[in-house]
């Protein structure tokens, strides 16, 4: 087999599969050929429209009218579908968006100085913002709803003898862990950290901290109930009436 063959079925499967299948028959070799023409394809199609984008894995899907303001500083594992109308700008920072990632039309990724960082099979859907300048850590199998908006940083506003746009910003982050589920229009301010398996309720207001496996909403946030067997919710509820009848006494 001539070695362009071969070379293209090294980008298609790897080195090590590729000596099994120059073994296959006609059929299968034209087929893996096929499919390894258009993944090379695509790449070089990627680096010519998004010049400067940096990793891009295999089988990346990016929409139509997609802004990537990237200057090399913006890396997409494998399989990672940015959809239509998206923004996807890392500025002086950095983004990262893990394998099997879904970014729906019209979501916005802003890194600015900071970074926003996505793990596997995450999904963030129409009209989400996040604003990465203070750092946003997504972990695995993460789930985002339509118009959810994550800000990572907050302005200064102690001082009433200037204007606030002039009294700077701090930032302490944003970190979402393995297995959550954001519901629509949902707001995560700067310095929360959501557990894992959490659930935050739609239209909700995170201003501190989402135990794991608990679900919270309204505005700001509170703890509706924990996932999990009914015995252990019940020695919860039981718990936190202890509490307050401790609380009552005192």
């Amino acid at each position: 087999m001539a070695w362009p063959v071969i070379l293209c079925l090294y980008f298609e499967v790897g080195w090590p599969r590729c000596a099994r299948v120059v073994c296959c028959s006609e059929d299968i070799i034209m087929m893996r050929l096929v499919n390894a023409y258009r993944a090379l394809r695509n790449q070089v199609r990627l680096k010519t429209m998004y010049y400067g984008l940096g990793e891009c894995g295999r089988a990346v899907r990016i929409g139509r009218f997609v802004e990537l303001g990237s200057r090399g500083r913006v890396h997409l594992a494998d399989k990672v579908a940015i959809g239509n109308f998206c923004r996807v700008l890392a500025g002086k920072g950095e983004i990262r968006l893990g394998e099997s990632c879904e970014i729906h039309p019209f979501c916005t990724l802003r890194a600015q100085s900071g970074s926003i960082r996505m793990g596997k099979e995450c999904s963030l859907n129409p009209y989400s913002i996040i604003h990465g300048n203070g750092g946003v850590l997504l972990g695995n199998y993460v789930r985002i709803g339509s118009h959810v908006i994550f800000v990572s940083s907050t302005h200064v506003f102690d001082s009433i003898e200037m204007p606030i746009h002039c009294q700077g910003s701090r930032s302490q982050g944003i970190v979402v862990e393995d297995d959550v589920w954001i519901g629509g229009g949902a707001t995560i301010l700067d310095g929360t950290r959501i557990g894992k398996g959490a659930i935050v309720g739609a239209g909700a207001v995170v201003v501190k901290d989402v135990p794991p496996y608990a679900i919270v909403g309204g505005v700001p946030a509170r703890i509706i109930r924990m996932r999990g067997p009914v015995d252990s919710q019940c020695d919860d509820v039981q718990s936190s009436k202890v509490r307050v009848v401790a609380s009552r006494g005192n």
